[in-house]
C-alpha cells in the first residue's frame, strides 16, 4: 500500500498496534528512502518517504517539539562521552565507502569517551577525519535549528476535531513568503501546568523538555505520568498523591540536572 499521508495517519490511530516503525527502511539500502510500518494485526504499509506529508513536515522543521528549536545538547554544552550521528557529506570525503547503507560519525569527546571508542574501533571500518571538515556538513551539531515562520499556523489549523490534516502543510508551503524585514510569527509556547505547592518542578518552561521521559523512570513511586499538550508532545505530570518529594526526578534531568549542577 502506498499512501503519502500513511506514516502521520496510521502512526496516530493505531499506536496500540503498531509492531514496527522505521522511519527510513534501509533493508534495500540509505536509498530510495522508505518509511515500512507493520501492524500487529500482520499487515505492513511502504510509502517513499520524499512524498509522504508527515515526513515533509519534520524534515521542513515544522512538527519538532519547543526543545528542539533552544536544544541543550548541541557539542558546545553536551554532557556525552561520544556523539554519534550521520555522516552527512562522507560521498564528498571519503567516496570508497559511500555504499548506501550510511555511514557514522563519532566524535570522542571525553576520556571515557576515547576508552569506549579505543575498545570498539578494531571491530569496525574506521577512517579519520577533522572535525572541523566533517562538521561542514553536520552544522546542526552545532546550531538549533530555525522556528519556522509558519509553524503556529500550522498546528492551529491542522488538528480540528481530533484528526491531523496535513494538506494544511501544502496549503501554507503556497502561499507566498513574506517580505524581506517582516517580523516573524513566533509561537507562544504557553507555561507548563502550575506544579502543585510543594512539588518539584520538571521543567520551567517547554522548551526545557526534551521528552526522554528519565524523570518518569527514575521515580520510585511511579507518580509521575507523560501526557500530550495542544500539539501531542509528551510532557511529565507528577500524581501529588504518589509523589514523597524525593526529587530523583529533578536530580536526573538531563536539562534540569545540569541546570542544578550550575547553580
Amino acid at each position: 500500500m502506498t499512501d503519502t499521508r500513511s506514516y502521520a495517519l496510521i502512526c496516530k490511530l493505531s499506536e496500540a498496534n503498531l509492531l514496527k516503525l522505521l522511519t527510513v527502511d534501509k533493508t534495500r539500502g540509505w536509498r530510495p528512502k522508505l518509511i515500512h510500518i507493520r501492524l500487529a494485526d500482520g499487515s505492513s504499509y511502504q510509502c517513499y518517504a520524499p512524498e509522504d506529508l508527515y515526513h515533509i513536515a519534520f524534515l521542513k522543521n515544522m512538527i519538532l517539539r519547543p526543545s528542539c528549536y533552544a536544544c541543550h545538547f548541541k557539542l558546545s554544552h553536551s554532557q556525552a562521552d561520544l556523539t554519534i550521528g550521520d555522516f552527512w557529506g562522507v560521498a564528498d570525503t571519503f567516496p570508497d565507502m559511500n555504499d548506501n547503507k550510511g555511514i557514522s560519525l563519532v566524535l570522542p569527546r571525553t576520556a571515557a569517551g576515547w576508552r569506549i571508542w579505543k575498545a570498539l574501533s578494531p571491530r569496525l571500518e574506521v577512517r579519520t577525519v577533522d572535525a572541523e571538515h566533517a562538521l561542514i556538513r553536520n552544522s546542526t551539531a552545532r546550531r538549533s535549528v530555525k522556528i519556522p515562520d509558519r509553524r503556529e499556523r500550522f498546528f492551529k489549523e491542522a488538528f480540528r476535531d481530533g484528526a491531523l490534516d496535513l494538506d494544511v502543510l501544502e496549503k501554507l508551503e503556497a502561499e507566498p513568503s513574506p517580505p524581506p524585514g517582516t517580523p516573524s510569527a513566533l509561537p507562544a509556547w504557553g507555561p507548563p501546568p502550575p506544579a502543585e505547592p510543594g512539588l518539584p518542578v520538571l521543567y520551567p518552561s517547554k522548551e526545557e523538555c526534551c521528552g526522554c521521559e528519565a524523570c518518569r523512570a527514575a521515580c520510585p513511586k511511579g507518580a509521575i505520568a507523560m501526557e500530550p499538550d495542544g500539539e501531542t508532545f509528551l510532557y511529565p505530570r507528577i500524581d501529588a498523591a504518589l509523589c514523597v518529594n524525593c526529587r530523583k526526578c529533578q536530580r536526573v534531568c538531563p536539562i534540569g540536572g545540569k541546570r542544578e549542577k550550575a547553580q
